[in-house]
């Protein structure tokens, strides 16, 4: 946990004073896969799950954090044809830190995505797929994206796939990212 090092020939090397100090930790991560398959053409896939984390450290503030995060996303897969394939889904999460250093706050968010893979010959496979994201994080404006994508796969030969994507990411920050507020070995951290 420590910010400096020790001095300028032991980079690596923790202070003195901070030799011994520990941060205790526990994650946990529970998930389930639920997949459908109604016919050859339509299948619907539920994936809820919890992640938990717990730590506790022994710097000078004893700095410690408690948060959950739930999520869980629905995605339908629909062929239309041998040539031509449908993807959409919804995610869904929540999560809340109680935390002497992110404070006690919680963010929320949903994504909506769709993607159409249509094989026009043999050997190629296009990709074109849209995502919508949405995330607010307690009492901070909430950040919005539209992320297009735009894919190409090539079997050059039975073990040999050519692959190349365009596309736009977002990340929205997490709580710790947002929020953190403290101080260590005489650096205040916002």
């Amino acid at each position: 946990t420590y910010n400096y090092w020790k001095d300028i020939q032991n980079a690596l090397t923790p202070p003195d004073e901070d030799i011994g100090q520990n941060t205790d930790s526990d994650r946990s991560v529970y998930g389930l896969t639920f997949n459908h398959i109604f016919n050859d053409d339509f299948s619907l896939t539920f994936i809820p799950s919890l992640y938990l984390s717990y730590w506790d450290d022994d710097s000078e503030i004893r700095n410690r954090s408690n948060s959950k995060l739930y999520r869980s996303e629905i995605r339908t897969n629909i062929r239309y044809s041998d040539d031509l394939n449908f993807i959409t889904g919804t995610e869904l999460q929540y999560s809340n830190v109680n935390s002497n250093i992110f404070g006690n706050t919680f963010s929320n968010g949903i994504g909506i995505y769709t993607q159409a893979d249509y094989k026009p010959i043999d050997k190629i496979n296009l990709s074109l797929g849209l995502r919508y994201d949405y995330s607010k994080l307690e009492n901070l404006n909430a950040t919005q994206s539209i992320s297009p994508k735009l894919g190409l796969t090539y079997q050059l030969s039975p073990r040999t796939l050519l692959r190349g994507l365009v596309s736009k990411g977002f990340r929205a920050p997490s709580l710790a990212e947002a929020f953190t507020s403290t101080t260590s070995a005489g650096i205040t951290v916002k």
